[in-house]
Protein backbone atom coordinates (compact mmCIF):
# COMPACT_ATOMS: atom_id res chain seq x y z
CA UNK A 1 0.00 0.00 0.00
CA UNK A 2 1.37 3.42 -0.89
CA UNK A 3 2.00 6.22 1.62
CA UNK A 4 0.02 9.19 0.34
CA UNK A 5 -0.54 12.85 1.10
CA UNK A 6 -2.08 15.96 -0.44
CA UNK A 7 0.39 18.78 -1.04
CA UNK A 8 1.17 22.06 -2.68
CA UNK A 9 4.38 22.15 -4.70
CA UNK A 10 6.60 25.22 -4.66
CA UNK A 11 7.98 27.02 -7.69
CA UNK A 12 11.70 27.02 -8.48
CA UNK A 13 12.48 30.53 -7.18
CA UNK A 14 10.96 29.56 -3.80
CA UNK A 15 12.91 26.29 -3.71
CA UNK A 16 16.11 28.21 -4.53
CA UNK A 17 15.49 30.59 -1.63
CA UNK A 18 14.78 27.68 0.72
CA UNK A 19 17.99 25.97 -0.43
CA UNK A 20 19.93 29.14 0.59
CA UNK A 21 18.27 29.07 4.00
CA UNK A 22 19.20 25.40 4.42
CA UNK A 23 22.83 26.28 3.61
CA UNK A 24 22.75 29.04 6.24
CA UNK A 25 21.31 26.57 8.75
CA UNK A 26 24.05 24.06 7.98
CA UNK A 27 26.71 26.73 8.49
CA UNK A 28 24.99 28.07 11.60
CA UNK A 29 26.41 25.68 14.19
CA UNK A 30 28.80 23.51 12.24
CA UNK A 31 29.73 20.53 14.36
CA UNK A 32 27.11 21.36 16.97
CA UNK A 33 24.07 20.08 15.11
CA UNK A 34 23.13 16.89 13.29
CA UNK A 35 20.17 17.31 10.98
CA UNK A 36 18.60 15.65 7.97
CA UNK A 37 17.89 18.37 5.45
CA UNK A 38 14.99 17.85 3.05
CA UNK A 39 16.08 17.70 -0.58
CA UNK A 40 15.15 21.18 -1.92
CA UNK A 41 13.78 19.62 -5.11
CA UNK A 42 10.94 17.97 -3.15
CA UNK A 43 10.07 20.75 -0.69
CA UNK A 44 6.30 21.25 -0.42
CA UNK A 45 3.43 22.21 1.87
CA UNK A 46 1.60 19.14 3.16
CA UNK A 47 -2.12 19.86 3.38
CA UNK A 48 -3.22 16.37 4.50
CA UNK A 49 -1.31 13.19 5.32
CA UNK A 50 -2.95 9.77 5.00
CA UNK A 51 -0.15 7.31 5.70
CA UNK A 52 -0.54 3.99 3.93
CA UNK A 53 -3.81 3.66 2.03
CA UNK A 54 -5.01 1.04 -0.42
CA UNK A 55 -5.77 1.66 -4.09
CA UNK A 56 -9.52 1.86 -3.44
CA UNK A 57 -8.99 4.75 -0.99
CA UNK A 58 -6.53 6.43 -3.37
CA UNK A 59 -9.26 6.35 -6.02
CA UNK A 60 -11.83 7.74 -3.56
CA UNK A 61 -9.49 10.61 -2.69
CA UNK A 62 -9.03 11.37 -6.40
CA UNK A 63 -12.80 11.35 -6.90
CA UNK A 64 -13.31 13.75 -3.99
CA UNK A 65 -10.61 16.11 -5.26
CA UNK A 66 -12.15 16.10 -8.76
CA UNK A 67 -15.36 17.60 -7.31
CA UNK A 68 -13.64 20.45 -5.48
CA UNK A 69 -13.59 24.06 -6.62
CA UNK A 70 -10.71 25.89 -4.95
CA UNK A 71 -9.36 29.30 -5.93
CA UNK A 72 -5.70 30.03 -6.65
CA UNK A 73 -3.77 31.48 -3.72
CA UNK A 74 -1.30 34.35 -3.80
CA UNK A 75 1.22 33.17 -1.21
CA UNK A 76 4.55 34.22 0.28
CA UNK A 77 7.31 32.87 2.46
CA UNK A 78 7.10 34.04 6.06
CA UNK A 79 9.81 33.40 8.65
CA UNK A 80 11.52 30.44 10.27
CA UNK A 81 10.02 28.30 12.99
CA UNK A 82 10.58 25.12 14.96
CA UNK A 83 8.48 22.16 16.16
CA UNK A 84 7.46 21.12 18.73
CA UNK A 85 9.05 23.69 21.13
CA UNK A 86 12.22 25.59 22.00
CA UNK A 87 12.94 23.01 24.70
CA UNK A 88 12.65 20.09 22.29
CA UNK A 89 13.62 21.10 18.75
CA UNK A 90 12.91 18.39 16.16
CA UNK A 91 11.89 20.27 12.99
CA UNK A 92 12.98 23.53 11.37
CA UNK A 93 10.46 25.04 8.98
CA UNK A 94 9.55 28.11 6.94
CA UNK A 95 6.03 29.45 7.21
CA UNK A 96 3.70 30.23 4.32
CA UNK A 97 1.16 33.03 4.25
CA UNK A 98 -1.75 33.55 4.15
CA UNK A 99 -1.99 30.94 6.90
CA UNK A 100 -5.77 31.35 7.22
CA UNK A 101 -6.29 30.59 3.52
CA UNK A 102 -4.18 27.41 3.68
CA UNK A 103 -6.01 26.39 6.86
CA UNK A 104 -9.34 26.95 5.08
CA UNK A 105 -8.24 24.76 2.13
CA UNK A 106 -7.03 22.09 4.56
CA UNK A 107 -10.32 22.11 6.50
CA UNK A 108 -12.45 22.10 3.33
CA UNK A 109 -10.67 19.09 1.81
CA UNK A 110 -10.56 17.26 5.16
CA UNK A 111 -14.30 17.76 5.74
CA UNK A 112 -15.14 16.52 2.24
CA UNK A 113 -12.93 13.45 2.67
CA UNK A 114 -14.43 12.65 6.08
CA UNK A 115 -17.92 12.77 4.55
CA UNK A 116 -16.64 9.93 2.34
CA UNK A 117 -15.23 8.07 5.39
CA UNK A 118 -11.61 8.80 4.43
CA UNK A 119 -9.56 9.53 7.54
CA UNK A 120 -6.34 11.53 7.65
CA UNK A 121 -3.39 11.02 10.01
CA UNK A 122 -2.93 14.59 11.08
CA UNK A 123 -3.72 16.13 14.45
CA UNK A 124 -3.24 19.79 13.60
CA UNK A 125 -2.33 21.90 10.59
CA UNK A 126 0.27 24.64 10.31
CA UNK A 127 1.11 26.12 6.90
CA UNK A 128 4.81 25.36 6.74
CA UNK A 129 7.53 23.76 4.66
CA UNK A 130 9.85 21.41 6.57
CA UNK A 131 13.50 22.28 5.88
CA UNK A 132 15.24 19.89 8.29
CA UNK A 133 14.66 17.28 10.96
CA UNK A 134 16.99 17.63 13.93
CA UNK A 135 18.68 14.47 15.20
CA UNK A 136 21.03 16.06 17.72
CA UNK A 137 21.71 19.59 18.93
CA UNK A 138 24.57 20.54 21.26
CA UNK A 139 23.63 24.11 22.25
CA UNK A 140 19.95 25.09 21.88
CA UNK A 141 20.46 28.70 22.94
CA UNK A 142 23.24 29.27 20.40
CA UNK A 143 21.17 27.55 17.73
CA UNK A 144 18.05 29.64 18.47
CA UNK A 145 20.15 32.83 18.35
CA UNK A 146 21.51 31.74 14.98
CA UNK A 147 17.97 31.07 13.71
CA UNK A 148 16.97 34.62 14.63
CA UNK A 149 19.73 35.98 12.38
CA UNK A 150 18.56 34.11 9.28
CA UNK A 151 16.30 36.30 7.18
CA UNK A 152 13.62 34.74 5.00
CA UNK A 153 12.91 36.73 1.85
CA UNK A 154 9.12 37.23 1.65
CA UNK A 155 8.97 35.81 -1.89
CA UNK A 156 5.56 35.91 -3.51
CA UNK A 157 4.27 33.01 -5.61
CA UNK A 158 0.97 31.67 -6.89
CA UNK A 159 -0.46 28.34 -5.81
CA UNK A 160 -2.35 27.05 -8.84
CA UNK A 161 -2.56 23.30 -8.12
CA UNK A 162 -3.06 20.82 -5.30
CA UNK A 163 -1.58 17.36 -5.75
CA UNK A 164 -2.22 13.91 -4.40
CA UNK A 165 1.21 12.33 -4.02
CA UNK A 166 2.63 8.90 -3.32
CA UNK A 167 5.74 8.68 -1.15
CA UNK A 168 8.24 5.85 -1.45
CA UNK A 169 10.87 5.78 1.29
CA UNK A 170 14.42 4.91 0.22
CA UNK A 171 17.84 5.08 1.89
CA UNK A 172 18.54 8.26 -0.08
CA UNK A 173 15.30 9.86 1.08
CA UNK A 174 11.69 9.86 -0.06
CA UNK A 175 10.70 9.75 -3.71
CA UNK A 176 7.44 11.51 -4.51
CA UNK A 177 5.17 10.70 -7.42
CA UNK A 178 2.16 12.79 -8.44
CA UNK A 179 -0.97 10.64 -8.57
CA UNK A 180 -3.49 13.39 -9.29
CA UNK A 181 -3.40 17.16 -9.78
CA UNK A 182 -6.31 19.52 -9.10
CA UNK A 183 -5.94 22.77 -11.04
CA UNK A 184 -7.15 25.71 -9.00
CA UNK A 185 -9.52 28.34 -10.37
Amino acid sequence: MPRCFIAIDLDQKVKDELRKIQQELEACNRGKIKANFVNPDILHLTLLFFGEIDDARVNKVKEVLKTMKIEKVDARLNGLGIFPSQDFIRVIWVGLQPNEKFLQIHETIKAQLERENIKVKQERFESHVTLARIKWLKDKIEFLNCLKKIKVQPLNFTVDAIKLKKSTLTREGPIYEDIFSLQLL
